[in-house]
């Protein structure tokens, strides 16, 4: 079938209905739901006890918490549960925290990124 074209709609309309947009216009699936998660609420006034990441190594996924009282505790991130946005996790970044006893000793078990 083919197109039909009437000469009755002038064509200064036609081109006033045309929309121009920008190059990739289309979301990349997947995304948004990253973004998603990335902005979810993070309070740093909860009970999550408080501390600071005195030592991260990225590639390990493996680091040290100094908290309040100047205690360390080692922190994984492959183990723990992650509240917030793992990428702002570095040396010097304020943290909540819930440790527990294992076998090892204390590991924290959640680790929350304000």
């Amino acid at each position: 079938m083919g197109w039909i074209w009437s000469s009755d709609i002038p064509m200064s309309n036609v081109a006033a209905q045309v929309q121009e947009r920008a190059a990739n216009w289309l979301p990349i699936p997947g995304v948004a739901e990253k973004a998603r998660r990335r902005q979810a609420e993070v309070d740093e006034d909860d009970l999550f006890t408080k501390g600071t990441v005195a030592s991260f190594y990225p590639r390990e996924g493996r680091g040290i918490i100094r908290n309040d009282r100047d205690e360390t505790l080692p922190f994984s991130v492959p183990e723990s549960a992650i509240v917030g946005d793992p990428a702002h996790i570095e040396e010097g970044s304020r943290i909540g925290y819930d440790a527990s006893v294992t076998q090892g000793g204390m590991k924290v078990t959640v680790l929350k990124v304000y």
